[in-house]
């Protein structure tokens, strides 16, 4: 997608506090600074709740519009029906291409799906779970929350190389490069080939962690960026010498 598209975030923010509460929104806006400007973001929630006082400071620092939604009758929440109304009036507008729908909820698999018909990308977040899925298979790709937390709490640590699965992933994006290709441009085509992967769930907080424990690839520096090659199995033939004359 070009970086130039305008781009809405809407967050729910009464089904991810834990995810709010570690940071999960400032790391994901991070994650997707190359899929669009990020024009509209809206957080929405009963904000009056106590225990959801403690996040509208960095909400705001963040950019996101506090989008108050008052509950008359108890258990109904009035944040999906204001999120679902405010999606629609948004994707009217031509302009706005990608959604990212941050809810945590599979009640909004309609809308994921309408999005999807009126030609919009939609990048869905929300933990993983049986009925997180359902939500995946309507969206253009799937992030998910569960690695967010305190890194002392971490029960998945590296282990000594990715699984097989993940490298066999990690192949087959390389191969679509005929050159050593940036780290975030193989990152997103690893996305876009499996929008499950996630390196956090094998204990890499980073990918270039990731990339750096893959035994088929070699990853080296070019100014400020990290490039990667797939690693070659024949020995490196050293340049000749030419002849003195």
């Amino acid at each position: 997608m070009k970086t130039n598209a305008k781009a809405a975030i809407l967050l729910d923010a009464e089904n991810l506090t834990h995810w709010i509460k570690y940071d999960g929104p400032k790391t994901l806006l991070n994650e997707l600074n190359a899929d669009g400007s990020f024009i509209i973001r809206k957080a929405y929630a009963r904000w009056t709740n106590e225990s959801l006082a403690d996040f509208q400071e960095s909400l705001t620092l963040l950019g996101f519009d506090l989008i108050h939604t008052f509950h008359p009758v108890s258990k109904k929440n009035s944040a999906d029906i204001q999120l679902t109304v405010d999606a629609m009036q948004f994707a009217a507008d031509k302009t706005v291409q990608t959604f990212v729908l941050a809810t945590g909820d599979s009640d909004f698999s309609p809308l994921f799906r309408r999005l999807r018909e009126m030609g919009k990308t939609v990048i869905g977040v929300g933990k993983r779970s049986p009925l997180s899925e359902s939500v995946r298979n309507s969206c253009s790709r799937f992030i998910y929350t569960n690695a967010v937390g305190k890194p002392e709490r971490n029960n998945n640590p590296p282990k000594a190389q990715p699984p097989r699965k993940s490298i066999a992933l990690l192949n087959r994006a390389l191969d679509r490069f005929t050159t050593p290709v940036d780290c975030s441009r193989l990152k997103k085509m690893m996305l876009e080939l499996d929008d499950s992967f996630d390196h956090k769930q094998y204990g890499y907080a980073q990918f270039i962690k990731f990339l750096r424990a893959a035994p088929t690839v070699v990853v080296s520096r070019q100014g400020t960026n990290w490039s990667v090659a797939p690693k070659s199995d024949k020995p490196q033939t050293p340049a000749k010498t030419p002849a003195k004359t």
